[in-house]
């Protein structure tokens, strides 16, 4: 159920502005961006096998699938988070029986605190990051919230810049004057 869940909402929230516009600042949400990659729509097509698979069970004709690059990102976390991240928790034991204590807090009558209902969350606050940083993130994502950013500033601070990419450009040789 995790990995349908995970494939679902990574569907339904790849298309809201609200989730996948960069903030600019604290105070709005920026509801028009020019979204990442991960976020556009592109069609996969199925590898042979599954194609002979699909065949085999009676649904012809079906080849490829639309989906966004986020879906397959969110089956992957689904997995991690399905299979190892319980795992935090077993740590989170280990540790407190170390200490001798039963719960690190009473937060929560019967439950212990707030760090006893979040223990597996650290474990996949570290896998998140270092797959987002490995396998999603690239150095062009960088650029639409570059323009994002540049599209949010006054118009004589957007000609500032125009002006001063102009002479770099021109300095490597890049741009005739």
């Amino acid at each position: 159920m995790t990995l349908i869940m995970a494939f679902c909402a990574a569907y339904f929230l790849s298309q809201s502005p609200y989730f996948i516009c960069p903030r600019v600042n604290l105070l709005t949400q920026e509801t028009e961006c020019v979204p990442q990659y991960v976020f556009v729509q592109r069609e996969y097509d199925f590898p042979p096998r599954i194609i002979e698979l699909l065949d085999y069970i009676g649904i012809h004709h079906f080849h490829s699938a639309w989906l966004f690059p986020f879906q397959l990102h969110a089956i992957v976390l689904g997995f991690f988070c399905s299979i190892i991240a319980p795992f935090g928790g077993f740590f989170a034991s280990g540790f407190k029986r170390a200490f001798k204590i039963k719960d690190f807090a009473d937060t929560i009558p019967g439950h212990g605190g707030i760090t006893d209902r979040m223990d597996c969350q650290v474990v996949m606050a570290v896998f998140v990051f270092v797959y987002f940083n490995n396998f999603v993130y690239s150095a062009s994502d960088s650029i639409a919230v570059v323009l994002n950013s540049i599209r949010h500033l006054d118009p004589n601070h957007q000609i500032e810049i125009y002006q001063a990419l102009g002479k770099m450009l021109q300095a490597r040789g890049l741009l005739q004057a």
